[in-house]
């Protein structure tokens, strides 16, 4: 076992109209996918992700940051870092960012193998690719 102190993190695949959101257990072993939030105005997203990280007791919020090829970010990244930080801020809760490539892809691919329909699909991507953010980052402290 690492010496982290346990409890849950909630973890958020951020897009420009919905962000995906994902729970740990409090032992850090498990990822499960929570809701897609349907984004509103910065205030408005601010406030909810503060509201649903503060119900699910969340003590640490993990980010899904995609980044260029050269490591760069791009302007969309450099959104997600500016959400994360007003989070951080409201929330008083420590923040990591998490290489999110391919997230949305993997997850995507899982569900046409289960068999789920495009319109189902679209309904569950965004939090399975907040729940494999948060698989991988749970898996690389492990």
């Amino acid at each position: 076992m690492s010496h982290e102190t346990p409890g849950v993190v909630l973890a958020l695949d951020v897009g420009l109209k919905r962000i995906g959101l994902a729970v740990s257990d409090p032992e850090r072993r498990t990822a499960r996918p929570l809701l897609v939030y349907e984004r509103v105005n910065r205030d408005k997203d601010v406030a909810t992700l503060g509201d649903i990280a503060a119900a699910e007791g969340a003590n640490l919020l993990v980010v899904g940051l995609p980044t260029k090829l050269d490591g760069s970010l791009s302007p969309v990244g450099q959104g997600i870092v500016s959400l994360a930080k007003r989070l951080q801020r409201r929330l008083g809760l420590p923040v990591e960012f998490t290489d999110e490539a391919l997230s949305t892809v993997r997850s995507e691919e899982a569900m046409i193998e289960a068999g789920l329909s495009r319109a189902k699909r679209r309904q569950v991507v965004d939090r399975a690719a907040a729940a494999e953010i948060l698989r991988r980052w749970l898996e690389a402290r492990a």
